[in-house]
């Protein structure tokens, strides 16, 4: 499991109301701050360092190029070309493209599809989140599902096809990739610590000018409380994937937006959320999605086999599991209605 250093005595100082939030000390010097929207969410971010105002301003022209390369609604944009025309010679995409298509394959082969980038059509049939959202028919959604699977991906040196009519939607780790590629580029710069929130994806970076490290918080599902525990972490990314993210009802049914595609509806796991904590961003914020989808149980059992990654998972019944590399970093905040868990789930 992965190592995390650990320091007690942190202050509780809100970074910012999202999913997963950062607590920062007040006292000492101030950080230069970025924030402004891009990849359909939020972003904001806070760098200590000699150079901290060169690499707030550097992060947001690299995530806004990024966004232009990877979104799926911009027709201009790497994936929305590929969506369009099925084929593209190598040539006409950009190498990061390329980098993330073929990192996503590799990881829906390795969650035997819990994360897969290529159910674009499913999404798109179920609008959770938009005007069209929708509960679809059995039939319909078969139907959508012989054209979803990442196996239909092909990637040769010279050319990226989808085969049979399949869609890209990267919603489940263009924002880790991003991350990864942000963190890459602030090598460059001289710097304390950072903070980069990404909607749901979390990174922390070095100390605070105090020397503590960052407490990043895990949100209540219930919405009873903003938080139910946080994790005291520095050199990694925290992704959660939850149910109450984004979702609608019908007829007293809950819908949210993490579908699982062998049942081509959203996942019913037992889970409400899944906290992932690991080097690489993209891989946290693919696995996040893709143990949700196993549920507690299997999910468990997956991380046992990845000494990289850990993993926090919430279920319906608010039990609280964590893997062995959490549980000397996770404090409960919420012990009234949650209970961590000192055995496996059954």
């Amino acid at each position: 499991m992965t190592t995390l250093r650990l320091k007690r005595g942190f202050l509780l100082a809100v970074f910012c109301a999202f999913p997963l939030l950062a607590f920062s000390s007040c006292k000492d010097t101030q950080p230069v701050r970025s924030t402004f929207t891009a990849m359909d969410t939020a972003i904001t971010a806070k760098f200590y360092g000699a150079e901290a105002k060169q690499a707030a301003e550097h992060f947001q022209t690299q995530i806004e190029d990024l966004d232009g390369l990877w979104s799926k609604t911009d027709p201009q944009s790497d994936i929305a070309r590929l969506n369009l025309y099925g084929t593209l010679p190598t040539g006409q995409l950009d190498l990061r493209t390329i980098a993330l298509l073929e990192k996503s394959s590799q990881l829906s082969r390795e969650t035997k599809n819990a994360f897969d980038p290529a159910l674009g059509r499913l999404v798109s049939l179920w609008g959770i989140g938009t005007e069209k959202q929708q509960v679809p028919g059995e039939g319909e959604r078969q139907a959508v599902l012989e054209r979803c699977g990442n196996e239909n991906l092909m990637i040769t040196e010279d050319t990226v096809s989808l085969k049979n009519e399949i869609q890209l939607d990267l919603g489940g780790i263009a924002k880790g990739a991003a991350t990864d590629e942000a963190v890459k580029a602030l090598e460059q710069f001289s710097l304390d610590g950072y903070l980069l929130s990404l909607g749901g994806n979390v990174y922390v970076h070095g100390e605070k000018p105090d020397q503590s490290e960052w407490r990043v918080g895990i949100s209540d599902p219930d919405g009873k409380a903003d938080y139910l525990g946080y994790l005291a972490v520095s050199d990694c990314a925290v992704v959660t994937s939850g149910d109450y993210e984004r979702f609608f009802i019908q007829e007293g049914v809950r819908y949210h937006h993490i579908l699982d595609r062998t049942t081509g509806a959203p996942s019913q796991s037992g889970l409400r959320s899944v906290t992932v904590v690991c080097k690489d961003a993209a891989k946290a914020d693919a696995y996040s999605t893709a143990l949700f989808v196993m549920g507690a149980e299997k999910g468990m059992s997956f991380c046992e086999k990845e000494d990289t990654l850990d993993a926090v998972f919430v279920t319906d019944d608010h039990q609280i599991f964590l893997t062995d590399g959490l549980k000397e970093c996770f404090s409960l905040t919420e012990s009234e209605r949650y209970q961590v868990m000192s055995e496996g789930p059954a």
